[in-house]
């Protein structure tokens, strides 16, 4: 009976201390030069906690220990080659909303028009040639997302 309460208190107090030890740190954001960079990072970040790390949709660190299991969903982007946590452009964006927000930043003066899955979600007059944008939906990829191509 005794041992019981104590190994439950030890298991309480052992998920206090390493349970939100992944979620508490930011995971690493890059950019990296390369996988084995990206790898390097994630072997270095929270050495006790689980760890789950995507480069476009392909696993490429997994790590077991305690506490829920942080994840990095990464792309190597095509403007630049670097592996990041998101490309600009390319996404992936988590809503229509924040594609049009993206390009109302990046291209404040400039005619867009920006499609959804073949819908029409912002049509704005500008200056210059019109930037066009086709986005898709990006069920298949760890991470989701819209993305200009869910294959990237």
């Amino acid at each position: 009976m005794i041992r019981n309460i104590v190994f439950s208190t030890l298991l309480v107090l052992g998920a206090l201390l390493f349970g939100g030890r992944a979620e508490a740190q930011q995971i690493p954001e890059g950019p990296f030069q390369s996988v084995q960079g990206l790898v390097q990072a994630w072997q270095q970040f929270d050495p006790a906690g689980a760890g789950y790390v995507y480069v476009d949709g392909s696993l490429v660190f997994q790590r077991y220990g305690f506490g829920p299991a942080a994840t990095g969903y990464y792309f190597v982007c095509p403007q630049d080659a670097l592996i990041k946590l998101s490309c600009p452009a390319e996404g992936p964006f988590r809503s229509a909303q924040e594609i049009i927000d993206y390009w109302r930043q990046a291209d404040p003066w400039g005619a867009t028009y920006l499609y959804l899955n073949g819908q029409l979600i912002e049509q704005r007059m500008g200056f210059g040639p019109a930037n066009t944008q086709y986005y898709v939906t990006c069920n298949n990829r760890p991470g989701g997302g819209f993305m200009t191509n869910c294959s990237l």
